[in-house]
């Protein structure tokens, strides 16, 4: 996205770990982490604001959200916490 190209432009997500499960990023450039039960067993997003535009270049600054998902406050990073 910051340079242009598509979201899902070869694009794959990375093999599971022990903590996370899968990675997904829409073509609206929101971000998606699925975490194992070791992890805390939920999903934490990213909101991009401005939303973003696949294949488009942003004018202006990112700046990201990562209060929703289902994944339990005690698992998220302390800027992550609803």
């Amino acid at each position: 996205a910051a340079n242009g190209m598509a979201f899902a432009n070869g694009y794959t997500s990375p093999t599971a770990t022990v903590n996370v499960t899968s990675v997904v990023i829409s073509s609206a450039g929101v971000i998606t982490v699925a975490t194992t039960s070791k992890a805390g067993g939920g999903t934490i997003i990213f909101n991009p604001a401005p939303a973003l535009v696949s294949g488009a270049i942003p004018t202006d600054r990112i700046s990201w959200s990562c209060t929703t998902g289902t994944l339990l406050s005690k698992y998220r990073p302390s800027e992550c916490r609803p």
